[in-house]
C-alpha cells in the first residue's frame, strides 16, 4: 500500500517478497518528500543509491524491511540530486531516523556522519546487533549536535562502546534508553557525564 499526501509524506507497507523498487517508484518525487515510512517491505541490499536525491527528507522510518547490513556510506548521497555534486554549505536535513526490527548483526557508527548535524531522534531498537564499530575520522566525524532522543534496546551487546556516548551532545540530549546494556568505563562516565544524564529515564537494567 502506497500513499502520498499534501504534506509530502510517503507511507508504504507491503509484505511482498521481491525487492522494493524505491528508486523506480519515487524517482520523480524524491526531492519533494519530507517524510518517508517503509514498513514490511523488502529492502535487502539497501545502499546509498536508494537515498540519492532525498534532499528535503526530514523523517525516515524503516520498520521490518529485511535489512541485514547498513553501509557506512548509506547517507552519503542524500543531499545529492542524480549525478550532480552536492552544493557546498548545503547539508541533509534529516531529523528523525527509525531503523527498527531487522537482523543487522554489525554496524559502523560512521554511517551517521552525513546526517549528524541535524539529527534529533534516533531509534535503533531490535536490530539483533552483536557488534558496533566506528571508522569515523577527521573527514567523517560523528557528533550528534542536535540529538534529543536516543533509543537502543534489544541487543546482544553487553556494553555501549565509548565512541557512542562521546558522539552525543549531552546539552541537547533529553532521553536515552539503553535497556539491557551498561556503559563501559563506568567510573569515567560518572565523573564526566553524570550531571548531563540526571534527567534520563533509563540507562541501566
Amino acid at each position: 500500500m502506497t500513499g502520498i499526501c499534501p504534506e509530502r509524506r510517503v507511507c508504504i507497507s507491503d509484505h511482498a517478497t521481491p525487492r522494493f523498487p524505491l528508486n523506480g517508484l519515487l524517482i520523480h518525487n524524491k526531492n519533494h518528500v519530507s517524510r518517508l515510512e517503509l514498513r514490511s517491505v523488502n529492502l535487502s541490499g539497501i545502499n546509498k543509491a536508494d537515498f540519492n536525491g532525498f534532499v528535503g527528507l526530514k523523517y525516515l522510518e524503516l520498520y521490518s524491511c529485511q535489512i541485514t547490513a547498513i553501509g557506512k556510506d548509506i547517507f552519503e548521497e542524500i543531499g545529492i540530486i542524480g549525478d550532480a555534486p552536492s552544493v557546498s554549505g548545503i547539508f541533509p536535513h534529516l531529523e528523525t531516523v527509525y531503523i527498527v526490527d531487522h537482523d543487522i548483526e554489525q554496524l559502523d557508527w560512521a554511517f551517521l556522519s552525513p546526517i549528524s548535524r541535524h539529527l534529533k531522534v534516533l531509534n535503533l531498537d531490535n536490530n539483533n546487533l552483536k557488534s558496533v564499530t566506528s571508522t569515523a575520522d577527521s573527514n567523517s566525524q560523528v557528533f550528534l549536535k542536535s540529538i534529543e532522543w536516543l533509543e537502543w534496546r534489544g541487543y546482544k551487546l553487553s556494553t555501549v562502546p565509548r565512541f557512542i556516548y562521546e558522539s552525543l551532545n549531552l546539552n541537547s540530549l533529553a532521553y536515552a534508553d539503553f535497556t539491557g546494556m551498561r556503559f563501559c568505563e563506568k567510573y569515567v562516565v560518572q565523573q564526566t557525564y553524570q550531571p548531563a544524564f540526571q534527567y534520563l529515564q533509563r540507562l541501566y537494567n
